[in-house]
């Protein structure tokens, strides 16, 4: 019984050396990653926003980069834009990125990815899942013009009727160019 408390007491001690001479392990708070926003939101273009955050004052280099596809089922099929090379970050940091030759009236789902290179951190970091609608495309302008009738036709006048219609344009002023003899322009009216 003397010899098993002895070794209970040696096993105990060797513990205890060997705990003493480990260093104590830091816990390691992740980097925050924020998806911001989308900005300026036009027909194929847009500007995604981003913000990382280190804790305390550590430092890692690391690669900041945006993930964007118009379903959230293939958010994650690693398409990547990025906005910087490998670069050293601390503290917070903001970005913005253009994105642009999108479709129109189209939906899209983004967030911000952060690659951490050669420090406590082995996998990448993501941010929340932001959505967007880009604009329709602008309508292009149309007018028309419908002669109705032409009555009263003398050798220096005549009466004109018809209607002028438009979209996504406004109409100022119509007008009548007639020439005798040729297709009529703005230069050769009478």
């Amino acid at each position: 019984m003397k010899k098993q408390l002895n070794y209970i007491g040696i096993i105990a001690l060797m513990c205890t050396a060997m705990f003493a001479s480990c260093e104590k392990m830091q816990e390691v708070e992740m980097p925050s990653v924020v998806t911001g926003e989308a900005t300026n939101v036009k027909s194929t273009e847009v500007v995604m926003n981003a913000t990382f955050t280190l804790a305390g004052e550590r430092s890692i280099n690391a690669r900041r980069a945006f993930e964007m596809s118009n379903s959230e089922e293939t958010l994650t099929s690693n398409q990547y834009y990025y906005d910087d090379d490998w670069t050293e970050l601390s503290g917070s940091t903001t970005i913005s990125a253009l994105m642009n030759s999108l479709s129109p009236g189209t939906t899209y789902y983004y967030r911000a990815v952060l690659f951490p290179k050669n420090s406590d951190y082995s996998a990448p970091v993501y941010g929340n899942v932001v959505s967007f609608t880009t604009e329709e495309s602008p309508s292009q302008p149309t007018v028309n013009i419908i002669t109705e009738k032409v009555t009263s036709i003398t050798s220096t006048t005549t009466r004109v009727y018809g209607k002028c219609t438009a979209s996504n344009v406004t109409i100022k002023d119509v007008g009548i160019i007639i020439n005798i003899g040729q297709a009529p322009t703005i230069e050769n009216n009478i």
